[in-house]
């Protein structure tokens, strides 16, 4: 009967690692010796508050998550070609991953190619 208590736990401990060793996509940053794709614009979110944040490309039809910029850090993200159609600027928001007020960014000018830079009021 002990064995068939300790297969749960040999089942955890072999898929903790594996769950653990690769964080989501969203959380990775762009390469910085890459290019974006064409038709695409980078943006380096600098956030030097204390908390971690998700961002967002704000739209007409609403907001488009862009990724994830943890406390104290700098972040690059790509802006797919789709994100920047149509419009030729954009505004983000960061919005806490727990508690505080949603911070929105000045509208920026934006063409596929640019780097765009943002802080995030401390």
């Amino acid at each position: 009967m002990s064995s068939l208590r300790a297969i749960p736990l040999l089942l955890l401990a072999l898929l903790t690692p594996a769950c653990a060793s690769n964080p989501p996509a969203s959380t990775k940053e762009a390469p910085a010796d890459k290019a974006p794709p064409a038709g695409a614009a980078t943006v380096v979110v600098d956030n030097p508050s204390a908390f971690d944040m998700d961002i967002y490309v704000i739209r007409r039809d609403g907001p488009v998550r862009v990724g994830f910029a943890p406390a104290k850090e700098k972040t690059r993200f790509t802006l797919a070609p789709g994100v920047l159609a149509g419009s030729g600027t954009v505004q983000f928001s960061a919005k806490p991953t727990r508690g505080g007020e949603t911070v929105i960014s000045d509208v920026f000018a934006v063409q596929a190619g640019d780097e765009l830079t943002w802080t995030i009021p401390a």
